[in-house]
């Protein structure tokens, strides 16, 4: 949605007022989750909201929170520079930039069939495939669409890229947190999340 909302609002209105709508928007949403999230669990008393870096001595938790960077790391990099790629490729400036809305259509399912198949055939192993489904988008998409001298075929080589790899790289972003949740105890959750995601931010 957000893309779409830059897109329209930039021309009208400038990119700093663009921004702060956006915000607004986000601020809305923000509050509204807040008024209605409940906690299953009673807060223990002794609870702290702490990076929890001695966790990582534990191999299992070091390696998925490792895993987690790497995925954070790769998968932004070609959502970043599809756009930009799409118009050196010869694609109209206006469509490129809704690839990003594409992209997020793509997530959506994304985020939802991968986590209702994991429970199933396990959330690590989804993990592992859907995130290797996106180095095959890449290489079998993105990456020879900019070798075509035919610019409808890389128009449809870079639509068919963005949603499918929307997808993979959502499921990656929706199965960590189930992922960190299966090796650790429900008490210690939010700070092993939090830490996963401490060292994921670097990437």
């Amino acid at each position: 949605m957000f893309p779409l909302v830059f897109q329209r609002l930039i021309p009208a209105i400038g990119f700093p007022w663009a921004c702060r709508i956006v915000g607004f928007i986000q601020i809305a949403f923000l509050i509204l989750g807040n008024i209605l999230v409940r906690s299953r669990l009673k807060p223990l008393p002794d609870a702290k909201a702490s990076i929890d870096l001695a966790a990582l001595l534990e191999p299992i938790f070091a390696l998925t929170a490792f895993g987690v960077f790497l995925i954070q790391w790769g998968t932004l990099v070609p959502i970043a520079y599809t756009t930009s790629f799409a118009i050196n490729s010869g694609i109209e400036e206006g469509f490129a930039y809704q690839l990003l809305a594409i992209f997020n259509a793509g997530s959506v399912l994304g985020r939802w069939l991968p986590n209702y198949v994991a429970d199933k055939f396990g959330r690590f192993n989804v993990m592992f495939i859907t995130t290797l489904s996106c180095v095959i988008f890449i290489l079998g998409l993105w990456l020879p669409s900019g070798d075509s001298a035919n610019p409808e075929k890389t128009k449809n080589m870079v639509i068919a890229f963005a949603v499918l790899y929307g997808f993979g790289s959502g499921s990656g972003i929706a199965l960590t947190p189930v992922c960190v949740g299966q090796i650790c105890r429900t008490e210690d959750y939010g700070k092993r999340y939090g830490t996963c995601y401490s060292l994921a931010s670097f990437a």
